[in-house]
């Protein structure tokens, strides 16, 4: 059975579909093609008009399935720059481990889920940002004794290949430093699990981006955000491309530029109430 964001009841396991509906409220001005960033695409992709993307989708808002429908901010975005290209996306939903080898033996073109940029990643990755927020702490509802900032002998629940796990392994290695005791890490496969196992008392917290951290505390009431934000971090996250595809990063950032010039971008992330993480430029 596929995933849901908080269970486990759409059929079918991986979906590939081009989902037009979610960026339907967006100027038609900004669906127009735009010759340059069309121009960049590698002729591969501009010859076969197709987009391929893929996500892993249970990280509401960004990327989840909603009543057997892929929806989410970055579905709305890439199918926005997918018009601006003049080719269709096809979006698919696979296991989250699997993206970035997807990516880089380029069974995809395009890989998202609110992808943080680390160093790590773009040794073997092109990024094309999109957002950026602080990061918040994901605690089970009625936990008033975990502090963000002091997070040394705690033990957190992470989810495997993430880009918290660096971050927390940061914290951790400060603690040690300083002779206090290390930030102990619980790593599960998926998003799903994670949220579960903090749910059912397995771990002190779960670290998140703000936004999709709020939005999940709406849909969960066994969680909730503790307060504060984490100090001097700040996650910035985006599309991510192959390394050896600069070409489909130029032609997909054209494109993004297009759209913010023409108020489509943030347009599509007021409807998910994610504004505050536009990126300028």
């Amino acid at each position: 059975m596929a995933r849901s964001l908080f269970g486990w009841n759409i059929a079918g396991a991986v979906m590939a579909l081009v989902s037009p509906w979610n960026v339907a409220t967006t100027p038609a001005y900004a669906q127009a093609v735009v010759p340059e960033a069309r121009a960049a695409l590698p002729e591969s992709v501009r010859q076969s008009g197709v987009l391929k993307v893929a996500g892993g989708m249970v990280w509401a808002p960004f990327n989840w399935i909603d009543h057997g429908r892929i929806t989410g901010m970055e579905i709305d975005l890439i199918t926005l720059l997918s018009r601006k290209l003049g080719v269709r996306p096809q979006i698919s939903d696979i296991k989250f481990a699997t993206l970035i080898p997807s990516i880089r033996n380029r069974r995809f073109d395009v890989a998202l889920g609110q992808l943080g940029i680390t160093p790590k990643r773009e040794k073997v990755l092109r990024y094309v940002p999109n957002f950026r927020t602080d990061y918040a702490l994901l605690v089970r509802k009625g936990t008033t004794d975990v502090d963000i900032n002091n997070l040394c002998g705690r033990k957190l629940a992470a989810t495997v290949g993430s880009g918290q796990l660096p971050v927390i392994q940061s914290i951790s290695d400060a603690c040690v430093q300083s002779g206090r005791k290390p930030v102990g890490i619980d790593v599960y496969g998926d998003p799903l699990n994670t949220y579960l196992a903090l749910s059912n008392g397995r771990g002190d917290g779960y670290m998140v981006a703000k936004g999709p951290g709020i939005y999940i505390t709406r849909r969960n009431p066994k969680l909730a955000l503790s307060p504060g934000i984490l100090r001097g971090q700040e996650m910035r996250s985006g599309f991510v491309v192959s390394r050896d595809r600069p070409d489909l990063q130029r032609a997909l950032s054209l494109a993004l530029d297009s759209a913010r010039r023409d108020g489509s971008y943030l347009a599509i992330l007021k409807k998910y109430a994610l504004q505050d993480g536009a990126i300028a430029d």
